[in-house]
């Protein structure tokens, strides 16, 4: 009886005991093994999609070529710095009078001839007198040619084209030429404040505290274009999206 019973009893026992091994270590092992198995895939996708914009990016001097043109782009996009003008010019709450642009080329050639012309004007230099008054006029001229000298040395490498906007600009509070000048300064586009000049208000008009008190000042700044990169610019043109045909851009229809 007993050993019928146990032969009866032990398969059960067997299967129980294999039915909770499965259940609590075999299962959760091989659902960890599938979860592992699918991350593994997704990341070499995710590898392989990267890889592929690598490779189809275009680098120079280690940075994408995208983020240097919006830097320093590859036409002088005259039209996009003056919209960035008026851009501070309303978030500054001031008013422009007028701004000249010039556009100038910077090269090698213009480098050398700009040496020349110092050190031509250093040697035609007259020597010293015995009167102070002339030495103090020939210590003058020669700070005046060391900026020169140092100018030359802060020229921009060949290739790059500069252009110098000059920009008068009307305001009733000192602040807003702070403001003004800020703005510029955050913008993407590389931009470097030449000079700034204004007049300061009347004793009597600021001791007054008139209202319609008004400043005027003027603003030089630089930014840069490289048109050697101009191979580039089919490439990094953005879609735009086709225009709507609206003769209203309110009107949703």
């Amino acid at each position: 009886m007993n050993n019928k019973f146990l032969f009866i009893v032990l398969p059960f026992l067997f299967l129980i005991i294999l039915g909770t091994t499965y259940w609590f270590f075999l299962k959760p092992e091989k659902e960890l093994l599938a979860m592992s198995e699918n991350n593994l895939k997704m990341e070499q996708k995710a590898l392989e999609i990267l890889e592929e914009k690598v490779n189809n990016q275009t680098v120079i001097s280690g940075q994408p070529i995208g983020v240097l043109k919006s830097k320093v782009p590859v036409t002088a996009k005259v039209d996009e710095l003056i919209l960035d003008i008026e851009r501070a010019e309303v978030i500054s709450s001031s008013r422009l009078i007028s701004v000249k642009f010039n556009d100038e080329s910077v090269t090698g050639q213009d480098v050398q001839e700009k040496i020349a012309q110092t050190l031509g004007s250093e040697d035609s230099v007259e020597p010293e007198e015995e009167s102070e008054t002339e030495g103090e006029e020939d210590n003058v001229v020669a700070e005046t040619e060391d900026e020169e000298v140092n100018s030359v040395q802060t020229l921009l490498p060949e290739g790059i084209n500069r252009i110098t906007a000059e920009i008068e600009v009307e305001v009733s509070r000192f602040e807003q030429i702070l403001t003004f000048i800020e703005e510029i300064e955050q913008l993407n586009r590389v931009i470097k404040v030449d000079s700034i000049e204004f007049e300061a208000p009347d004793e009597k008009e600021v001791l007054t505290e008139k209202e319609d008190t008004t400043l005027l000042f003027n603003v030089k700044i630089s930014t840069f274009y490289l048109p050697m990169l101009a191979e580039f610019e089919n490439k990094l043109n953005q879609e735009l999206p086709e225009p709507a045909k609206k003769k209203d851009p309110f009107h949703q229809k």
